[in-house]
């Protein structure tokens, strides 16, 4: 019973990790998303809409 026990706890802690895995990735991937929108953002609509107010 108690081996049955330590099992499901592995079990538990290996999805754990795995879904801590699967957040981390996909929070990096949307820094790294974030980061080009946000330089093509300074390089292409920053200008224009410096042209507009000028």
């Amino acid at each position: 019973k108690r081996l049955n026990k330590n099992f499901n706890y592995i079990k538990v802690r290996l999805f754990l990790i795995k879904v801590k895995n699967k957040f981390i990735n996909y929070f990096l991937n949307f820094l790294a998303n974030f980061k080009i929108y946000f330089r093509f953002y300074i390089n292409i609509l920053k200008p224009i809409n410096l042209k507009m107010l000028l």
